[in-house]
């Protein structure tokens, strides 16, 4: 109870120098407390912007870091499909030789056959070829095997299938078949 009788006394003096106006009790704790507050906001804001920075750092060394790993995988993924695409000092014959071993292989005799069309753009050359042919359902999904799954990169478009009148069973088929050369691409392999 003394407690709370010693803290109304102390209110009361308070209010009492207050009302005089007597403020010099009041200025040094003031003085002291603003000076603590400018103190504590000037490290703190030090502090802050230093643990900003740093963080901003980090942030951009992380964005580095993954940067620079999806680069080696790109440059790994470049790598192994330039390995996949064909010697281009043969450009010019080797769509239409890998075709014919696998129509060979297959067993058909295409049709007709398209021009070989050769478009230069930049580093690559597209080759592709038009074949019209007729094969049954079992040749047809073994020639689109061969050139798919083919370790070279070759792929088929432009695929129409139909039933070739007057045989049973039998398929009229045209497909367009393509592939890249890439300049300097050269060397010592041979067409499978």
């Amino acid at each position: 109870m003394k407690f709370i009788t010693d803290m109304k006394e102390g209110l009361n003096d308070v209010q009492n120098m207050l009302f005089e106006k007597n403020w010099n009790p009041f200025i040094r704790p003031l003085v002291l407390l603003l000076i603590v507050f400018i103190a504590v906001w000037y490290v703190n804001g030090v502090a802050s912007s230093k643990v900003w920075e740093a963080q901003r750092k980090v942030d951009a060394k992380k964005a580095e870091a993954e940067s620079a790993k999806e680069y080696e995988d790109s440059k790994a993924l470049y790598e192994r499909l330039v390995k996949r695409l064909p010697d281009y000092s043969k450009k010019d014959e080797w769509l239409l030789s890998q075709m014919l071993s696998f129509f060979n292989k297959v067993g058909v005799e295409p049709t007709r056959t398209g021009r070989h069309i050769l478009d230069e753009d930049g580093d690559f050359t597209h080759s592709s070829v038009d074949v019209n042919l007729e094969l049954t359902y079992e040749q047809l999904g073994k020639l689109i095997e061969l050139i798919e799954n083919n370790e070279h990169f070759m792929r088929i478009s432009n695929l129409t299938v139909s039933r070739a009148e007057g045989s049973l069973g039998r398929l009229q088929a045209g497909l367009r078949v393509h592939t890249l050369f890439l300049k300097g691409n050269e060397s010592s392999k041979s067409a499978k």
